[in-house]
């Protein structure tokens, strides 16, 4: 059965119980020894369940131990493997350079060089070696963290099982007496968070430590790469070199002894010396470590060896039972510090292995160290040579040098003839820019001058145009008036007329219509004259109805005009708003011509603001050619506008012709105000033979009469004052006419201007582009001698 198994069957067991001893108190005595027995049995199962635990968890950790120890002495061995070609390489590279810069660099910088390469070493290895102890105390203290949680652990549920049968029920102290000797025995929680903290503070300063460690690591290997590329270029150098100067092997082996008496005697053997140093100080320090290894080791040893803190025994446990529970206990304690010996045992074995691997390795380094003595003394007799035989080259190059430098002063010399050419040729063209920008300014002048005459022409226009709306607001209001007038009369009905009043109306109506004859005479001359003699019968009906159809027709042609004026006005307006455009065209045109070549910015701008333009230019592309396209658009536009002008004075001549035939007189206003008053002074007196619905009719059908009359004369008014405006229209037109021939003038002017400029220029630019290319002819041959100038003399050292 399992640990719950049996609580829950305590449990059940407790209840029942309970329940009998509060019915029955005589079985006290039988329930508290029951009880005591089935809590000593679950204590001993637990503690033989967490011991059993403890073991296989130890296991697990020797386990983890071993393998640890096994991957960190593969990083190890790794680590120097590292070690060991990273130092091969600085020999050899330290070797080389030494044989190869014996006579460039001094031996007071090789001397620094290789202390402050040692130096480099050395703080390597003490970094590696903090880094490796800092490694082991996080592990064992790791190890002890692990052991302190597992007691933890271990009295936590004693504890708990205490109080959960012992505390949790509200019984007698008589029935549980062992309950404060539980109680004393549990471990104190505190304690174990107090080291718990101080582990845990002890991890988060060594894990500092091994991180600024590192860092130092990674820097002394960054300085230790720049070291190692400087030595590199410097050993690129020196093969450069050497290709330069092809070596001789027949050359005085006897002279050799004058160049190495510069160098240092014991520098291979302090180099030995110093590796020694730190091969000694490496080997005393892992034996250091070995050392507080076996120490930690035991301590970890004796800490497992010692026997875990114990419960007390209640009063009236049996002695049985607990001297078993410590027998196994002791056993498996045996058990496990034989697995603890036979561990250290072999560690001891693989750091005895791991000496010997070092000590061979060190024996293979003293060999490495000699053959790379002897190289470095079979090196510096070579570059002996080398030397000798070089110093013959630098005299040669001398000699060349000095011609060369001949052939460079005689060039310079050229130099400065073709800039005192190039500087004349600059004067040249600046006279010829004064002398155009002098014609530029004469055109923008006269350009101004038509500007202002345009102004003054737009403001007389402006001046008609507001005397033309007064006198339409006055036409405006008489209308206004002749249609109250109208609506008044609309609004009287008469019931019974008088035959005076009738005559009246028909002697006006036949007044209005002589009016209407008159001034419809002039245009309609080509119809029969029947209008002239009106008849106040009821027959002249029919040449009534001739005449107002002669009206309507005489309206329709006089609403065509007003239409065909408004047109020409309209198309006038229009050739001015040209005429603006063109003239400021040509303003830009000239304020571009004033500009300096080196202007290209203001191009640009101009270029974006023209309105013609859609898409943007560059200053390159503002060339002369392209400004006589432009102007030949103009003046092919200029074409138009004047064909267009003619066509529009044609009309307007035609239309003045038609509004001088239907010129007219005065409207008869006075009669029409005597018949008014007449109407309202004079009452209705008597009948006439006519019913009041007939002359009612009668009344309707002379109001319509006199109302078309009325609106025909308000239209030949309104036309009338049209043809005011005849004289500023042909003033306008004169001018137009002289602003258009100045244009074209000055268009042609700046034609051919342009034209002269494009063809100086172009001879400018090709003479300017032929010295420009020898100029760069020339300085290229000059570069090619200073570099290769430059490259003998870095070769021969001078």
């Amino acid at each position: 059965m399992s640990v719950t198994e049996l609580i829950h069957n305590f449990y059940e067991e407790e209840t029942v119980l309970l329940l009998d001893i509060f019915a029955r108190p005589s079985w006290l005595t039988a329930l508290q020894r029951s009880i005591r027995w089935e809590v000593q049995e679950l204590q001993s199962q637990r503690q033989l369940a967490t011991s059993q635990s403890d073991i296989n968890r130890l296991e697990g950790l020797i386990h983890q131990l071993v393998e640890e120890t096994a991957e960190k002495d593969r990083k190890y061995q790794d680590l120097q493997k590292q070690y060991f070609a990273r130092e091969q390489r600085l020999r050899t590279s330290l070797g080389r350079p030494r044989s190869r810069v014996a006579g460039s660099v001094s031996l007071a910088e090789r001397e620094n060089l290789l202390k402050k390469v040692i130096a480099l070493k050395k703080e390597r290895d003490d970094l590696y070696e903090r880094l490796k102890h800092s490694e082991n105390e996080r592990t064992n203290v790791q190890s002890q963290l692990a052991r302190q949680n597992d007691l933890f652990e271990r009295t936590s549920a004693i504890t708990k099982l205490v109080e959960r049968y012992g505390f949790d029920r509200k019984l007698d102290g008589e029935f549980f007496q062992w309950r404060p000797l539980v109680a004393k025995s549990g471990a104190p929680d505190y304690k174990l968070q107090l080291q718990l903290s101080q582990q845990k503070e002890k991890i988060e300063y060594l894990e500092g430590l091994t991180r600024r460690q590192e860092r130092q690591i990674a820097k002394m290997e960054e300085e230790n790469v720049d070291l190692t590329e400087a030595m590199k270029e410097k050993e690129a150098a020196w093969k450069n070199y050497a290709k330069r100067s092809p070596a001789k092997p027949k050359v005085l082996n006897t002279e050799t002894t004058g160049v190495q008496t510069h160098l240092p005697e014991t520098s291979s053997g302090d180099d030995l010396q110093q590796t020694r140093c730190l091969l000694n100080k490496v080997r005393s320090q892992i034996v250091q470590l070995k050392a507080e290894h076996v120490i930690e080791l035991a301590k970890l040893n004796a800490k497992e060896r010692s026997p875990p803190p114990q419960m007390p025994k209640s009063p009236s446990a049996a002695p049985r039972n607990d001297a078993e529970i410590l027998y196994r206990l002791s056993d498996l304690e045996a058990n496990l510090c034989s697995q603890v010996e036979a561990n250290s045992n072999k560690l001891e074995a693989a750091l005895g292995e791991i000496t010997r691997l070092r000590a061979r390795s060190n024996q293979d380094e003293k060999a490495v160290v000699m053959a790379c003595v002897s190289d470095l003394k079979a090196d510096l007799q070579n570059r002996d040579e080398q030397i000798q035989k070089l110093v013959s080259t630098v005299k040669e190059s001398k000699d060349q040098a000095t011609s060369a430098m001949e052939e460079c002063t005689g060039l310079r010399k050229e130099l400065e003839k073709k800039r005192v050419e190039v500087q004349k040729a600059q004067k040249e063209l600046q006279k010829q820019m004064q002398a155009q920008s002098a014609t530029r300014e004469q055109t923008s002048e006269a350009v101004e001058q038509l500007s202002k005459k345009v102004k003054s022409l737009t403001s007389q226009l402006e001046k008609k145009n507001e005397i033309h709306q007064r006198l339409n607001s006055r036409i405006s209001e008489v209308e206004s008036a002749n249609s109250k007038l109208l609506a008044e009369l609309q609004t009287k009905k008469v019931s019974t007329v008088d035959k005076a009043f009738v005559s009246q109306l028909t002697e006006r109506i036949r007044k209005l219509e002589l009016e209407n004859a008159k001034l419809r005479a002039p245009a309609s001359a080509q119809v029969a004259g029947s209008t002239h003699n009106f008849r106040a019968d009821a027959a002249t009906g029919e040449a009534q109805q001739g005449s107002e159809e002669d009206l309507k027709l005489v309206l329709k042609q006089l609403k065509l005009a007003q239409r065909e004026r408004d047109a020409a006005r309209k198309q006038l307006l229009k050739t001015d708003a040209n005429l603006k455009r063109t003239e400021k065209h040509n303003r830009l045109l000239l304020n571009r011509l004033r500009l300096q070549p080196g202007e290209g910015s203001y191009l640009r701008s101009w270029a974006r603001s023209t309105p013609n333009r859609t898409t943007n230019t560059s200053a390159k592309e503002l060339a002369p050619i392209q400004l006589r396209q432009e102007l030949n658009v103009a003046r092919e536009d200029n074409a138009k506008l004047k064909i267009r002008n003619a066509k529009l004075e044609a009309s307007v001549a035609r239309l003045e012709e038609q509004l001088q035939q239907l010129k007219m007189t005065r409207p008869y206003g006075p009669s029409l105000d005597k018949v008014d008053t007449a109407a309202k002074g004079k009452q209705p007196s008597g009948t006439t033979g006519k019913t009041a619905a007939e002359l009612e009719v009668v009344i309707i059908k002379m109001k319509s009469i006199l109302d078309r009359t009325l609106g025909e004369n308000a239209r030949l008014k309104r036309l009338l004052t049209h043809t005011t405006n005849r004289a500023s229209l042909q003033s306008l037109q004169s001018e137009n006419r002289r602003l258009r021939e100045r244009l074209e003038q000055a268009e042609d002017a700046t034609g051919a201007a342009l034209a002269e400029h494009q063809i100086e220029s172009d001879r400018s630019l090709a003479h300017l582009t032929s010295e420009y290319d020898k100029l760069r002819a020339q300085l290229l041959k000059v570069f090619l001698l200073k570099r290769a100038y430059d490259k003998w003399s870095f070769g021969s050292g001078v």
